[in-house]
């Protein structure tokens, strides 16, 4: 249909045609651009009118697009803060207990030289530290009962040499000798015997 009223007066001198289209919705202007139009008819007489409204897709979706952009902003800070409180929780949590649970693989096989070597003030230092006296008190037993072992084979040696001495003097005499059990065993008897 001929354009008879539009805001540029050029489009009318110029006795510009536009077709429209069979319902509203994103088309192409009259002035060649994307727009969004929207139609409606008017019967004056026997003559049937359109009125056709276009709008810039920005102004018709500029408050939308806002919206959409606020949004996006809003989930990447969200993104962003879930991220940082995972990383935190890994720094804080996580990583001083994989520390923990390797210094005390290292130890059960062994090395009872290593320390868990956490210095946090909150309940994961309070366990390395529990967890550091432990390993010191278990090293400690382990040193006195190595000592103990040892003072035994001492012991046990000097009493083996005392033993061999005693029965070098018992072998010596001439007499027989010799030691019996209650239930009349002889149990030992001298070389005299």
């Amino acid at each position: 249909g001929s354009v008879i009223a539009h805001k540029d007066p050029s489009f009318v001198l110029k006795g510009m045609r536009f077709n429209l289209p069979e319902r509203d919705g994103l088309h192409t202007g009259i002035t060649g651009r994307r727009v969004v139009l929207t139609i409606s008819d008017i019967t004056l007489g026997s003559r049937k009118l359109y009125i056709v409204t276009e709008r810039a897709l920005f102004d018709a979706f500029g408050f939308t697009l806002r919206i959409m952009a606020v949004i996006g902003i809003l989930f990447v800070i969200a993104f962003a803060g879930v991220i940082s409180f995972a990383l935190l929780v890994r720094k804080q949590i996580v990583t001083p207990i994989e520390a923990l649970a390797n210094s005390a693989a290292v130890i059960s096989g062994g090395d009872l030289s290593r320390r868990a070597e956490l210095t946090a003030d909150n309940e994961l230092g309070v366990l390395a530290g529990s967890f550091n006296a432990m390993a010191d008190q278990l090293t400690s037993k382990i040193t006195d009962l190595n000592q103990h072992v040892k003072d035994l084979e001492a012991s046990r040696a000097q009493l083996r040499g005392i033993s061999q001495e005693f029965h070098a003097l018992l072998d010596a005499i001439p007499d027989v000798l010799f030691l019996v059990s209650p239930d009349l065993k002889i149990l030992w008897a001298n070389k005299g015997a």
